[in-house]
């Protein structure tokens, strides 16, 4: 019967293991399917994991972003603003902050998005990683720039026009 004990807790950790990844399995599909963008980053700005529609949106894979901090992919317009709401980030001095901004990937494409930006706690309360929510906006900003151009061209039609308009509602 011993040896049945034995037997029996050297099973246990197994199981819970295998419960485990059971449990975390439904949390990994959402991270991979999500068609927003997911990045886990250090305390360094680097994307530790990040999910596949965060990878299309930068440009570089799930082997390279461990490498890169986010200011290498951001834009250089966009990139002051970025590390300093960052730096009150890990001083505590905001729990979050959202921004639109810019990527530039690698073969020079501009990819707009809208991003969410939190700090993840260890059990001590010491800050441990920085989750970025990050949704493509590209479609939405092209859009505002055609209706931009439009209104600059009818306004400048109305302005050099020679004779009255009548506008009925």
């Amino acid at each position: 019967s011993q040896r049945g004990l034995a037997r029996d807790a050297e099973a246990r950790p197994e199981r819970a293991e295998e419960a485990s990844h059971a449990s975390f399995a439904p949390y990994r599909a959402i991270f991979e399917g999500s068609p927003i963008g997911i990045a886990l980053c250090d305390l360094e700005g680097r994307a530790v994991e990040s999910n596949p529609a965060f990878q299309e949106m930068t440009g570089y894979g799930s082997d390279e972003l461990p490498a890169l901090p986010f200011s290498h992919y951001t834009h250089p317009e966009d990139r002051d603003l970025n590390l300093s709401l960052f730096a009150e980030l890990l001083e505590s001095k905001r729990t979050h902050y959202q921004m639109e901004e810019r990527y530039v990937r690698p073969e020079g494409d501009i990819v707009w998005v809208h991003m969410t930006v939190s700090l993840l706690r260890d059990a001590s309360d010491n800050p441990q990683f920085v989750i970025a929510i990050v949704e493509n906006i590209t479609k939405r900003k092209q859009a505002e720039e055609e209706r931009r151009r439009w209104e600059t061209f009818l306004d400048s039609v109305i302005e050099n026009i020679p004779s009255m308009i009548f506008v009925k509602d």
